[in-house]
């Protein structure tokens, strides 16, 4: 079965996000995922091996060797076998009538894949069965297995669901596949198979957390390694894209309120009339008593403290490293790279779709926080 690999939207791809789009798609790990079908990663088959009484110097273990009972058609009932009338004891027990009538067997439960014709029986009996979605508690593990168990005829297997500890394996596992990508994208940028070039355009002489790779090259990496492009998240977002002047990206650097240092430069005067081009005047925004009342309270953030020196987009990404599309990705709580702890902007003209500011204390403290966590 193909791969698919879902790709962020824009003539623009990061580097670091394809390579997590490649590992997602290989190992996924998104809780949303794991509903239904997936939460089951695998199957356990319960083999029966005759034993034979032990030789001199030879011992059972008895922890790990348990008899079980035979149908008539040769399947476990999936109870251990006592003895009538006597405990067990597999190494000291003399032979009876019963053990000539039963074959003392050991159940050895090992653990398989499902494969498609598994997945293809599973997927006829989910509807019968109560409904999985990860995290999954003890309680709905043991009555989705109680009501597979009693259910006629299923598989003979028995589902293994997913823990907490097999989807921590499944991130090491997912991290193994990210760094592969990037070491391998890396050696196609050094030999020159692979162009990349910055949030301008621009290209890099080396891949770096900040270089970008065009659509089509990616797409072209994808189906090299023999995954499949998945385009509905484009199409989606391409047909949803809402107009220019309520996407944050989109704010006109030449906005209503110019780049200030701080809030009394906000609410001085502004002149009248300023030139663009050859003598063309146009009418700039005049800040009257109620603007400028206006503008002091939007220097106020959400918990009402006073804004000190006002950053502005272009400042934001050289104290960050940060281009413009990831800062807004960190903004933004529907996207993957969402940083809660990423400082907000706050809007500095009357417009929605007018200039945005950032508090300069704020972003000094994110910063110093990523240097300290060697994350920047």
């Amino acid at each position: 079965m193909a791969i698919r690999v879902k790709l962020p939207p824009g003539p623009l791809i990061a580097h670091q996000a394809l390579c997590e789009a490649m590992a997602e798609a290989v190992c996924p790990t998104r809780p949303e995922y794991f509903r239904g079908i997936e939460c089951v990663v695998g199957k356990i088959v319960r083999c029966l091996i005759p034993m034979s009484r032990p030789t001199d110097g030879e011992q059972w273990s008895v922890p790990a060797l348990q008899s079980v009972l035979l149908s008539d058609d040769g399947r476990a009932l999936d109870q251990l076998a006592q003895e009538p009338g006597r405990a067990h004891d597999p190494v000291n027990s003399e032979s009876s009538s019963y053990d000539q009538q039963r074959s003392n067997l050991v159940e050895l439960p090992l653990p398989y894949a499902l494969d498609a014709s598994d997945r293809n029986a599973l997927s006829e009996i989910l509807p019968l069965l109560p409904a999985l979605s990860y995290p999954i508690s003890q309680a709905d593990e043991a009555a989705f297995l109680e009501a597979y168990i009693s259910l006629k005829g299923r598989p003979v297997w028995e589902p293994i669901l997913v823990t907490d500890s097999w989807m921590s394996r499944r991130k090491n596992e997912q991290m193994t596949v990210f760094e592969r990508h990037q070491q391998a994208l890396a050696e196609e940028h050094r030999q020159g198979r692979l162009r990349a070039v910055d949030a301008q355009h621009v290209p890099v002489p080396a891949l770096s957390w900040a270089s970008f790779i065009p659509r089509q090259k990616a797409i072209t990496y994808l189906e090299e390694c023999g995954y499949t492009p998945d385009e509905s998240t484009r199409q989606t977002c391409l047909a949803n894209r809402p107009l220019p002047e309520v996407v944050p990206a989109m704010f006109d650097e030449r906005a209503m309120i110019p780049a200030v240092a701080d809030a009394k430069e906000l609410t001085g005067a502004a002149s009248a009339t300023e030139t663009l081009g050859a003598g063309r005047p146009r009418q700039a925004h005049v800040m009257d008593g109620a603007t400028k009342h206006l503008a002091g309270d939007l220097l106020e953030s959400e918990g009402g403290r006073r804004v000190g020196k006002v950053l502005r987009l272009r400042q934001v990404e050289q104290m960050t490293g940060l281009k413009r599309s990831s800062i807004y990705y960190r903004m933004d709580p529907r996207s993957r790279y969402y940083d809660p702890t990423f400082p907000r902007c706050f809007s500095l003209s009357t417009t929605e779709s007018g200039a945005v500011g950032w508090d300069e204390e704020q972003v000094n403290a994110w910063v110093a926080v990523q240097v300290a966590a060697g994350r920047k």
